[in-house]
């Protein structure tokens, strides 16, 4: 049973009590991301994320870390477009200690300047990484060809010229900015007394929260672009995404969309799949993808293939989407996809960490709780005409982006995708 509390200063909690876990999970979901950033502070939602680590008024970086691990307490976080999360997974008699934690790294970071330059190198080389590998490189930037340099076009790290310059003032401001109860979910599951956890937020969270702050309205940047982005790059083989207009997070029918892109390209029996790789042997690795945000959404085509080959693959994918335009999904593919779904759904509740997470980002984002049986009605309701409507939608947009890194093309990729 999943139960949500608003305290008076806007901070939301969810609790979802499961008897039969012996762990506990504990989150906090922050509405500060990438997506939400500009040209000013792109990568400072990710930069906090990393100092919030470095060091509290009462502990150093290394006892935040060796305290957790001397209990068997995981302890992670994440930024992504649309949210920043902290989150831990321990037994269930190390709760509090667990919100205490959570709630120090959350009011009591010291933003060291030290600490600070050192995690300033470690995220350049983050950034290096993801420039040296083109799997990465290509994928982010899909993102920026669809959305251009704004809203979610913009990477979640940031650029080596912005983190360079950046200073203690900057993540500074930004922190008290964005990280304001009326912004921050906290999210916790397992095996719980739900009347002890509401008192334990209060006195480690509320207690010490700003009263009366009013979550800002976030930026509606996701007008698509529909650029191509093409890098040059010796690889052995061209890697390829091609990005057309989804749907966004509060759609009816994203569920629906969610299960088309399963059917065209998200497992090992989808039609891209079978086609460009199984009969045709023209890439190791082919997917499509879809991602949703508060305004919009973007669905996705990646492959990798030999630079001899990519006509003749991106032939093959075109071959596909006309053919599932056309035809649709047969009712044989439309039962398995609905299977899988209901499957996925009944593993992650099986799960206290995959529930805080539902839980605490559905908050957060839609601002509703996550029921397990909502969600599986959501999952019955779709029905074969939705996910072929759906996925016609998608393919009968007027355009599309493209990334492309590997060797020089003598065509575009967009050219080849237009020619009959």
């Amino acid at each position: 049973m999943s139960n949500q509390y608003v305290f008076p200063s806007g901070l939301r909690l969810v609790i979802n009590k499961i008897d039969t876990a012996r762990s506990v999970s504990v989150g906090v979901f922050v509405a500060a991301g990438a997506g939400y950033e500009n040209e000013f502070n792109n990568g400072l939602s990710h930069f906090v994320e990393h100092m919030l680590f470095k060091g509290t008024t009462s502990r150093s970086a290394f006892q935040i870390v060796e305290e957790v691990e001397r209990l068997g307490v995981k302890i992670n976080a994440f930024t992504s477009k649309i949210m920043t999360a902290y989150y831990t997974s321990s037994l269930d008699s190390h709760l509090e200690k667990c919100i205490e934690i959570l709630s120090d790294i959350y009011y009591n970071s010291v933003f060291n300047k030290d600490e600070m330059n050192k995690e300033r190198s470690v995220i350049l080389e983050e950034i290096q990484m993801g420039e040296e590998d083109p799997y990465e490189l290509c994928l982010d930037n899909i993102a920026t060809a669809f959305y251009g340099y704004k809203g979610p076009g913009q990477n979640i790290l940031g650029t080596k010229k912005k983190i360079e310059a950046y200073t203690s003032l900057d993540i500074k401001k930004y922190f008290n900015e964005e990280y304001i109860p009326a912004q921050t979910v906290v999210s916790i599951a397992g095996n719980i007394d739900e009347s002890i956890t509401y008192n334990l937020v209060y006195d480690y969270f509320e207690r010490f929260a700003k009263q009366g702050t009013v979550a800002k309205q976030k930026q509606n940047n996701e007008t698509p672009s529909f650029e191509e982005i093409v890098i040059d790059k010796p690889n052995e083989q061209s890697h390829i995404a091609i990005a057309f207009p989804g749907l966004d997070i509060f759609d009816v029918d994203y569920n629906a969309l969610k299960m088309a892109s399963n059917l065209f390209g998200g497992g090992m029996s989808s039609r891209l799949f079978q086609s460009v790789r199984e009969d045709l042997g023209l890439a190791y690795n082919i997917f499509s993808s879809t991602s949703a945000y508060l305004y919009s959404g973007v669905f996705i085509i990646y492959l990798a293939t030999n630079l001899n080959t990519v006509e003749q693959s991106v032939e093959a994918v075109k071959k596909e989407i006309n053919k599932v335009v056309d035809l649709g999904f047969n009712e044989g593919e439309f039962l398995k996809a609905k299977e899988q779904f209901k499957t996925s759904l009944a593993l992650r509740m099986e799960s206290t960490h995959s529930i805080m997470l539902s839980a605490g980002s559905n908050l957060l984002i839609k601002n509703s709780l996550f029921r397990f049986e909502d969600e599986l009605s959501d999952i019955d309701a779709v029905s074969l005409t939705n996910v072929n409507e759906v996925i016609k939608g998608v393919f009968s947009k007027q355009d599309c982006a493209v990334s492309y890194v590997g060797k020089k093309l003598g065509n575009n990729v967009k050219i080849l995708l237009n020619q009959e």
